[in-house]
């Protein structure tokens, strides 16, 4: 499954690398770039918001 990043400005202005820096949201339900400052919701992500 995958959604554009052009969808989320910050991913898309990041680098490669930055962008592959994620970590599990603390609560388990979302992804975090710390990095970037960008987080997105599982539930975003399967909804395509």
């Amino acid at each position: 499954m995958s959604i554009p990043i052009a969808w989320f400005s910050r991913l898309m202005h990041a680098t490669e690398a930055q962008r592959s820096k994620i970590e599990i949201s603390p609560g388990g339900y979302g992804i975090h770039w710390l990095e970037i400052d960008e987080d997105i919701s599982i539930k975003s992500f399967v909804d395509g918001i």
